[in-house]
């Protein structure tokens, strides 16, 4: 249940005997509303760290809930958040895009990081050579991705 869609159902057995699968009982925007929802619900149990809220989920244990909040707290954005988008500044850095991804890392998360740390070291970045910028921006974007 949430404020704005209330309690509702959306979801119905459409074979209860032939097959447990659940259908959707609402219209596409009615769901999309609903994932909105859920997304927000989510983000907010994380980022006040309230572990109640996540263990009222079906599934979700203490444990779980623990790790779920280690593991995304922060990390999560979805369409109106305050992430800061990649821009053109971050052509500027490929090389080091290249080398997080080829570390692992999901290359729109290397572009929105070191978007964020260009602003964020500007005046750092402006005293140095390109190759130490390089290298500053590859180390905190590490630390600021694991």
């Amino acid at each position: 249940m949430s404020e704005a869609l209330g309690l509702m159902a959306p979801a119905a057995n459409a074979h209860q005997y032939l097959d447990s699968q659940s259908y959707l009982d609402c219209s596409e925007s009615t769901a999309a509303k609903i994932d909105q929802e859920v997304q927000k619900l989510l983000t907010q149990a994380l980022d006040s760290e309230d572990l109640a809220q996540l263990e009222r989920l079906p599934g979700v244990g203490k444990k779980t809930a623990q790790k779920m909040m280690l593991a995304l707290k922060g990390k999560l954005s979805f369409g109106d958040s305050p992430v800061p988008r990649p821009t053109a500044t971050t052509s500027r850095w490929q090389d080091v895009v290249q080398a997080l991804v080829d570390m692992g890392y999901d290359k729109r998360d290397c572009e929105a990081v070191l978007a964020r740390l260009e602003q964020e070291l500007a005046p750092e970045l402006k005293n140095k050579a390109p190759s130490q910028q390089e290298e500053l921006l590859f180390r905190r974007a590490i630390v600021e991705l694991a």
